[in-house]
């Protein structure tokens, strides 16, 4: 997708995120990977020019280390496909609608959600969403904004439908190929399963001459 989308350690926590802009950033910024000190709000496109208003300051904070949290205790593995998209849109429409920092929020979270996502068995297809990348941007809009006098509700349909195309793509193009915690668990079965010592394989194989 973007060549700085290099894993970086961490536990996708907020002082991660924080990692992820200012590893992208920090040539380009002096205040990469510090949060903003200023209220965000933007005229969007997608909603008819309405004013989008992101997390107040003093709620940056709280509201994407809860998300994050949320994020972090779920059992990927036990839950279906669906299960999977819905559970991730919503930390990533969360975390994006924090704005944590003046610039970048979105070209961040797209990328730290995505090693996110490789690192937990359901890699997204990077292509797809570099491609469309606008229309992911406007997916997030429409998963963040709500407003009762106007009856808008957050949709996620859009985004739930790229993302869920995304780790099918992915998973079609790499039919063969293993993930991250693939990997893992072929090394824990070897470690488990290997011969005791080199006697037990030549007995072995010793063996198998004589049938």
């Amino acid at each position: 997708m973007i060549k700085e989308n290099n894993s970086i350690k961490g536990n996708y926590d907020y002082q991660h995120l924080k990692a992820y802009h200012k590893y992208i950033f920090q040539d380009i910024y002096d205040w990469a990977g510090e949060q903003r000190t200023v209220d965000i709000e933007k005229s969007e496109l997608v909603l008819n020019g309405i004013m989008f208003k992101h997390t107040r300051l003093n709620s940056i904070d709280k509201e994407i280390v809860e998300s994050l949290n949320k994020l972090n205790s779920i059992e990927w593995k036990c839950i279906s496909l669906d299960e999977k998209v819905e559970n991730f849109t919503i930390a990533l429409a969360e975390v994006w609608k924090a704005h944590a920092f003046r610039e970048g929020n979105t070209r961040t979270t797209i990328t730290f959600f995505n090693k996110y996502a490789e690192e937990h068995g359901f890699p997204l297809d990077e292509k797809l969403i570099s491609d469309n990348i606008k229309y992911v941007r406007n997916s997030l809009v429409a998963a963040s904004y709500e407003d009762e006098e106007l009856d808008i509700r957050k949709n996620f349909s859009y985004l739930n439908c790229i993302i869920k195309d995304s780790i099918e793509s992915y998973a079609k193009k790499n039919i063969n190929r293993k993930t991250l915690d693939g990997i893992r668990q072929d090394i824990d079965k070897y470690n488990n399963n290997k011969p005791k010592n080199n006697k037990n394989i030549k007995n072995n194989i010793e063996k198998s001459k004589e049938r």
